[in-house]
């Protein structure tokens, strides 16, 4: 039986190495930052070379500490993420925590609308990208009998269907399976796998409904706490998740979306 790893401190992340893809801004960023602060050795990963290394020296700054390291990377890609895996594993000797936060929402509309391409890249860049990184670093935390892995999944998906946002849904959905599955896989090792559901969050991956008054004020109106969620209620949930604070928590979907999943609106 694996015990916990006896740090003093439930949250400390010191030792511990992080590999975060879609960090360079918003909830992936502040997630990265959050571990970063407790001591986690940080991988930024994103597609743009000045966005990734602005997140990582703002990150830096914040914390006082050179523990965000920025990475360029395409994880749609098969080879790209073998070679992240890899120089990870090289530069900072192991993968401790693999959250998973990187999406694509680049499609609306029915159903009978949507190309066998564009459902495909969906897969691609999320579904199949999940498992070719989790492939790659499950031996390593098997060995080290200790690891976490993070999905970033949505209330659109672990909970709620959508009736324009179908191939999105899809794929978060099978995220939350994912970590269901990882986690009666290797649970045995010491490994915690789970999803986080958010609801609406203020980033700038939502601004087409903050910008929209009348979609934010519905939105606003179902939602139990009255209002979207920060970045910093996202991050918290991650820490917990990647540190030793959470190693009874697995195979779960947690959604955090202020309630908006659970209320119910009555006809009366």
């Amino acid at each position: 039986m694996t015990e916990p790893s006896g740090h003093r401190d439930l949250f400390d992340m010191t030792g511990r190495v992080a590999l975060i893809t879609g960090s360079t801004r918003g909830m992936g960023m502040a997630a990265a930052e959050e571990l970063a602060r407790h001591g986690a050795e940080v991988v930024i990963v994103g597609r743009n070379v000045g966005d990734t290394g602005a997140a990582a020296e703002t990150i830096n700054a914040a914390i006082g500490a050179e523990r965000a390291h920025p990475v360029v990377a395409d994880i749609g890609h098969r080879d790209t993420v073998l070679d992240l895996v890899a120089r990870t594993q090289r530069d900072l000797g192991r993968i401790d925590v693999l959250m998973l936060h990187a999406g694509m929402n680049i499609w609306l509309g029915e159903t009978t609308e949507l190309e066998d391409r564009t459902l495909a890249k969906f897969l691609e860049s999320s579904v199949m990208s999940a498992h070719w990184f989790c492939r790659e670093v499950l031996p390593g935390m098997v060995e080290r009998g200790w690891g976490r892995i993070v999905f970033t999944s949505s209330v659109i998906g672990s909970t709620l269907g959508s009736s324009d946002n179908g191939p999105y849904g899809i794929t978060k959905a099978a995220l939350v399976q994912m970590a269901r599955n990882l986690a009666c896989e290797y649970g045995r090792h010491g490994i915690r796998a789970n999803a986080i559901a958010p609801a609406l969050f203020d980033t700038r991956q939502a601004h087409s409904v903050l910008s929209d008054e009348d979609r934010l004020r519905r939105y606003i109106e179902r939602c139990p706490a009255g209002r979207v969620g920060q970045a910093s209620e996202f991050a918290g949930l991650a820490l917990l998740l990647s540190s030793d604070a959470g190693g009874y928590i697995n195979g779960q979907a947690i959604n955090v979306d202020g309630g908006y999943s659970v209320l119910w609106d009555s006809y009366s």
